[in-house]
């Protein structure tokens, strides 16, 4: 399975896909509204749609993939310094591990959205030139992307949920525990929720791979150390959300059901591509109970 910046890494399925038709602008309190669309024209032939120029600030995605036979999802990412899809391709597509220059910015997107499914996601975008790429593991040829610019910022207020997961820094001096999982008001079934990343050179994603039998989270820990398939995890049930930068966050959800959860960050920091964060502390068993 591909190793990409901005999907998941060794092991899990990526992000990416949407877009089409405006944005709204209906009022101060209400965010800007980006229709999402995905078109398949052929097995492997897909084509991302989003409009050239939307309004800033508070964003609400919807990628509509009901009418699609593959999974598709859409990453966010930021262009910053006049730089373009060219050259940050080879770093966001890259098999092999490799710093992340800080022009290349995450913020968030929706995560793998199932054939017959609807995916949303709220993030806070500032002005500047983006591009939104569909990295599912969907036999994509090559990984379908559109760019678009935001020349404009509205005053809507990022969304509260019941429901939170950060990857949050520590103070421990540790750097087997550099971060942790911190989740409050998870429950059964389809959460909302707010996914906060910290660290200044932090890229995290958040992988919610559910426990097989007995298996124990040292276990899983192990197993993820020797890069070969983890056998304790189930991959193919999995929930991801999409990678974000340090000191920012989105809105978006997660399916799951009651049992036990590996919370997994794959990613590194952007200055240390061969310390991806499961091993500082983004590894963490989460029961989600039955009720």
């Amino acid at each position: 399975m591909k190793r990409r910046i901005f999907a998941l890494t060794a092991a899990a399925v990526g992000a990416l896909a949407l877009l089409a038709a405006g944005c709204g602008d209906s009022g101060s309190s209400d965010p800007t509204k980006v229709a999402v669309n995905v078109t398949e024209n052929g097995k492997g032939d897909y084509t991302v749609a989003v409009p050239k120029e939307i309004k800033g600030g508070t964003v609400e995605f919807t990628l509509d993939n009901s009418k699609n036979q593959a999974p598709h999802d859409a990453q966010l990412i930021e262009l910053t310094g006049g730089h373009t899809y060219a050259e940050a391709a080879p770093i966001i597509n890259s098999d092999a591990p490799q710093e992340i220059p800080d022009w290349i910015r995450a913020y968030g997107g929706i995560g793998e959205t199932s054939p017959g499914q609807t995916g949303t996601s709220t993030v806070e975008l500032d002005e500047g030139h983006y591009v939104v790429q569909d990295d599912a593991e969907n036999g994509a040829k090559t990984p379908p992307y559109t760019e678009f610019d935001v020349k404009d910022i509205g005053d809507a207020d990022f969304p509260d949920t019941d429901a939170k997961v950060t990857a949050a820094t520590t103070d421990s001096g540790d750097p087997a525990h550099e971060y942790e999982w911190q989740t409050e008001g998870l429950k059964a079934g389809v959460n909302k929720i707010t996914f906060d990343s910290e660290g200044d050179k932090a890229i995290h994603i958040l992988v919610a791979a559910p426990i097989n039998g007995n298996a124990t989270i040292d276990q899983v820990a192990q197993e993820l150390d020797s890069n070969g398939p983890p056998k304790s995890i189930d991959f193919e049930a999995s929930n991801s959300t999409s990678v974000i930068d340090g000191g920012k966050q989105e809105v978006t959800t997660l399916d799951l059901k009651p049992g036990r959860y590996a919370f997994i960050c794959f990613l590194p920091d952007r200055d240390e591509p061969d310390k991806p964060h499961f091993k500082q502390g983004l590894l963490k068993e989460v029961t989600i109970p039955s009720s």
